[in-house]
């Protein structure tokens, strides 16, 4: 920023953050798998580092390189990458009304309606339920439906989109004396369900539509809010920011999507993308836990309830994207065999999310965009970036590799040894580094873990 400001240099930014043939070219360009990297006309300097390191003298005589000499356009510019899809381009949420939604109000109108109220089964008392067996003849007689079957259709259906459902999960809709509950009903302090008059009454979006609406807002958040030297978020900024309000209805939209029609890939996107919005949500209307204690609470608390699911960030972590392994010093699995979420999960834990997912403290990974088609590259891309810097350090001297602490943690996801967390990094590793680590293990070396940094990378 002080050479483009004060010394007045003309420049090019490229964007990456959605241009992987752009990206591509660069890592075979330059061999370097993290951004910035920086160019003076053709001259290729290096990192943020490699550019501090210059001695005045160099410095000088680059500057009079760009200033005496057209500035070229760099190859990446003219590579093209794919159009962006239309969320990319810009997202604008419309709310179609949902007919289910409308049955539902009139159903739950204190004079005419199913008759919601507390009820008592085996000495323990359903609040705020209704009985299918009542539900079926509202319907019939109210219009909805013409036969008992017709009305067990259309209530299985309103299951289906999350409208209520059965109190302990363990029934469809029938016509028994069987409880009931709506959605808005059930008691949380989700994030996207506690603030006074956001319901979700919407026809349910596309879950990867909606998740990208939500992830370009906190991106456009961020990027208003972000520091000079882009290490640094204004948090309070964003919270008074208008178009905060506007994320907080669309992440109400979250409440009624359906999940179980997802592919793998589309699961792994989109519950990255949500992980990272819940995360600055979080931080911004809770604030940043300094304590072990506070941690703990803000990553097990800390929740969106989705497709009429409550999910923290550890049963979005640990439950759906390791494939419902334990998170860090716990013994037990987020969900049970039983447990109406544990569906939800993905077979196969995926390791690379772990370079993926954002905290929201300096020594985790930067926020990007992921999606269905790209997600393979775009995870490959990340833990190269996350790997090749500060996350792996090697020390040939010392015969010593520190790595992150993250693979420490979740160990279980790359190797229960040091040496096997070790080889499993080598394939995101560039040419000069891997061959480093080779010759460490070779010649027998020491593998440590990196403290963590937790303090936020906020501006407050």
């Amino acid at each position: 920023d002080d050479l483009k400001g004060e010394k007045g240099i003309p420049y090019n930014e490229v964007d990456l953050s959605n241009g992987l043939k752009k990206h591509k070219f660069l890592i075979e360009r330059t061999k370097c798998y993290t951004v910035p990297q920086i160019f003076f006309n053709d001259t290729f300097i290096g990192g943020c580092d490699d550019l501090k390191g210059k001695s005045q003298d160099e410095l000088n005589e680059l500057v009079e390189l760009v200033k005496n000499n057209p500035i070229k356009e760099p190859e990446f510019f003219i590579i093209q990458d794919d159009q962006p899809k239309e969320e990319e381009k810009g997202f604008e949420f419309i709310c179609e009304p949902d007919p289910l939604r409308k049955i539902a109000t009139a159903m739950k109108k204190e004079q005419t309606g199913v008759g919601v109220k507390n009820r008592t089964w085996h000495l323990k008392t359903y609040k705020r339920v209704f009985v299918g067996q009542k539900a079926v003849l509202w319907l019939i007689e109210n219009g909805h439906a013409k036969t008992i079957e017709e009305a067990l259709n259309l209530g299985n259906e309103m299951m289906e989109n999350h409208i209520f459902h059965h109190v302990t999960y363990d029934h469809s809709f029938k016509n028994e004396e069987l409880f009931y509950r709506f959605l808005e009903d059930d008691k949380t302090k989700s994030l996207n369900t506690t603030e006074e008059g956001i319901v979700s009454i919407c026809e349910p979006l596309e879950p990867g539509s909606l998740a990208g609406g939500m992830r370009k807002m906190i991106l456009q958040l961020y990027d208003a809010h972000l520091s000079a030297d882009g290490l640094k978020v204004n948090y309070k900024g964003i919270k008074n920011d208008p178009l905060f309000a506007q994320y907080k209805q669309l992440a109400a939209e979250l409440q009624r999507i359906r999940l179980e029609d997802m592919t793998v890939n589309g699961k792994i996107a989109f519950f990255i993308n949500i992980y990272n919005s819940l995360v600055i949500h979080a931080n911004v209307v809770k604030g940043f836990p300094t304590t072990s204690w506070q941690r703990w609470r803000f990553f097990n608390k800390m929740s969106y309830r989705i497709g009429g699911h409550v999910l923290t960030l550890n049963d979005i972590e640990s439950g759906i994207l390791r494939g419902n392994k334990p998170p860090p010093y716990s013994w037990g699995a987020p969900f049970s065999n039983n447990d109406p979420r544990r569906p939800i999960a993905l077979e196969q834990g995926e390791p690379r999310i772990h370079f993926a997912l954002v905290c929201g403290a300096k020594s985790c990974p930067p926020i990007k965009l992921y999606d269905e088609e790209n997600l393979d590259e775009q995870l490959t891309s990340s833990t190269q970036a996350f790997l090749n810097g500060d996350a792996m350090i090697l020390d040939m001297n010392k015969k010593e590799i520190s790595l992150t602490k993250i693979m420490d943690w979740y160990r279980s996801d790359f190797g229960k040894t040091d040496e096997r967390i070790v080889m499993w990094a080598l394939s995101f590793l560039d040419e000069e580094k891997k061959k480093n680590v080779e010759t460490l293990l070779e010649g027998g070396c020491k593998v440590t873990f990196q403290n963590y940094d937790w303090n936020p990378n906020s501006t407050d």
